[in-house]
């Protein structure tokens, strides 16, 4: 299958070129180092199945150490971790491929294990709907306007690093969601109430680095938000919610916006797709990366009709070279693996834990009995 529109170059708004459409997503493997930095396997799961992109997304590095979601995850306030991410974006640079940074913090997912013993932070004091979850601290003016500035030094940090660009992590129920959100804001201040003083606190990030990266950034350099659709709680984002969010985002100074979904072609709460129902509302001036369970040459070319770019992660832990194929427009896509694969795949060993915690999703039928023992 001939993928001519996926093969053609892009440019973001902000003059940042990339050689094709596809976008490696950003993906975590709980398997980082002591000091929260990438460690050498790390390093080797985005080598080896980064080849082919037109742009890597290095995924969730927070921005505080209040703000880790994992045990052992990615952060970027520790200088220590820098010298890794410096080298493997060089790396990358060298094979034409451009490399973004995502920063979050986690908010109420925090847990107290991974961030010191201390009470997590919110919006508002109210516990996640997870089995892990803890009543956080409701933040104060200080700790809210400190977390702002930790987005803004992130954001610096990743320019000096060499980086093209950092993705906002608007998703997942991390705190730029929450803040959002009606199920975790109930602030009766500037920072909650209506849907304008609930956006406030994102809006106030993206200005922040906005103002960080015109000011230190002497290249193109990508700003992007990652945003999630809907959420499961009641109170919580529903579509119209995001709608009018969206149409907010689209006036700042943004350079992409990015879907989590985990299928293109799931039906939103109010009965349609929901990838259709986001294009009513992101102007053809802001590139929409699009994502969810695509796997095949089919696939990927009956999405880049849909928009601009688009987003690959779980495929390429079966299939490494997925870009390359799709890129020839090759249909053997490796969809399963064997038990034994690991090394061969280079999957980091807790990642590779986590993957046999749901054998279905990626092992061959044959060996699920041997993967649940």
């Amino acid at each position: 299958m001939q993928q001519t529109r996926i093969i053609k170059p892009f440019e973001f708004p902000c003059g940042l070129k990339i050689k094709n459409r596809l976008v490696l997503a950003p993906m975590s493997t709980n398997n980082g180092t002591v000091e929260g930095g990438f460690s050498a396997e790390d390093v080797e799961f985005i080598l080896k199945r980064g080849k082919g992109f037109g742009m890597i997304i290095l995924g969730s590095h927070s921005v505080s150490p209040t703000g880790n979601a994992f045990e052992r995850g990615w952060n970027i306030y520790n200088q220590a971790n820098g010298p890794v991410l410096a080298k493997l974006v060089e790396k990358l640079h060298q094979k034409k491929t451009k490399v973004i940074l995502q920063i979050y913090h986690a908010g109420r997912l925090a847990q107290p294990a991974f961030i010191g013993g201390k009470q997590p932070l919110a919006p508002s004091r109210i516990p996640a709907n997870r089995k892990f979850a803890s009543y956080p601290k409701e933040m104060t003016e200080d700790e809210i306007q400190q977390i702002i500035k930790d987005f803004q030094v992130a954001c610096e940090t990743a320019i000096e690093l060499g980086f093209d660009g950092v993705e906002l992590h608007g998703a997942n129920t991390y705190l730029l969601q929450q803040f959002y959100s009606t199920h975790s804001n109930k602030r009766e201040d500037e920072w909650g109430g209506n849907s304008k003083k609930r956006m406030k606190f994102l809006m106030e990030v993206i200005h922040a680095c906005a103002s960080r990266i015109k000011e230190k950034a002497e290249r193109p350099f990508v700003l992007g938000y990652r945003f999630s659709p809907e959420e499961i709680e009641l109170p919580g984002i529903r579509m119209a919610d995001t709608k009018l969010l969206l149409r907010e985002l689209t006036k700042l100074p943004l350079d992409y916006v990015h879907v989590s979904l985990n299928d293109y072609r799931k039906i939103s709460q109010d009965g349609q797709n929901i990838i259709d129902e986001l294009n009513q509302v992101i102007p053809p001036s802001i590139p929409f990366i699009g994502c969810g369970k695509i796997q095949t040459a089919e696939e990927a070319s009956k999405v880049a009709e849909l928009v601009p770019l688009l987003s690959v992660g779980n495929v390429t832990l079966t299939d490494p070279k997925w870009a390359q194929k799709i890129l020839r427009g090759e249909d053997d896509i490796q969809l399963s693996i064997d038990i034994k694969d690991r090394k061969k795949l280079a999957i980091p060993l807790h990642l590779w834990e986590d993957m046999c915690k749901v054998p279905l999703m990626y092992f061959n039928q044959a060996i699920h009995k041997e993967v649940e023992k």
